[in-house]
């Protein structure tokens, strides 16, 4: 075989199967003709070939062809993507029930509001007052749990009818925190206290039955 001086190219015009005219394609594969000699030639293996459009198009797998269990569409794939999504975690006093329930909880954050209010009537710093009203709302909130736990989780149907009074009671209380929640007033504070030591006369007089 003679030798080659570059890459094998050829600017002899293309053929319909896409070959230069000078070369030839078979079951064999590729024989390229090389320019400037006879009896130079280059063969290739038919995976090189050049297949026709059609030849092409019959090749390909046609959708239909695969089978339906193996294949998934977008929508179900996002389907299962939520279905085994981790889940939102959401926290409770207790789901046990644990049994521990006092209001001294609540108790203690309403003390906190009102000691809080008391303080930022004393002090005009900016900084502590955004300080202040952070920590009193933050309160305020925590003493609005602590009651709300009381009467979804501890008193039963059998305290709703001996203390009648008692709905009217939560509420208030729970209203009285909230106005707190927003007021720099210890009125405010201590009115709240007032309807949450109503709450602790029943709950411990509940205990006692």
């Amino acid at each position: 075989m003679g030798t080659m001086d570059g890459p094998v190219t050829s600017a002899t015009p293309k053929g319909a199967a896409g070959l230069p005219r000078s070369d030839s394609c078979d079951s064999s594969g590729i024989t390229r003709h090389l320019p400037g000699s006879s009896s130079t030639s280059l063969s290739l293996t038919p995976d090189f070939c050049p297949k026709p459009m059609g030849a092409l198009a019959k090749s390909r797998p046609s959708r239909s062809n695969v089978p339906c269990e193996k294949t998934i569409t977008r929508k179900e794939c996002s389907m299962l993507s939520r279905l085994f999504a981790p889940k939102v975690k959401v926290s409770a006093h207790c789901d046990l029930p644990c049994g521990v329930y006092d209001p001294a909880q609540a108790r203690i954050e309403a003390e906190s509001v009102k000691a809080i209010q008391e303080k930022m009537a004393g002090n005009d710093d900016p900084h502590f007052q955004a300080r202040a009203t952070t920590i009193k709302e933050q309160r305020a909130e925590l003493a609005k749990h602590h009651v709300s736990v009381l009467w979804s989780d501890y008193f039963k149907p059998p305290h709703f009818e001996k203390y009648p009074e008692l709905h009217q009671l939560v509420n208030d209380a729970l209203k009285a925190l909230s106005a707190a929640k927003g007021s720099t007033d210890p009125a405010t504070g201590q009115k709240a206290l007032d309807y949450i030591a109503q709450i602790d006369k029943i709950f411990w007089e509940t205990k006692k039955a």
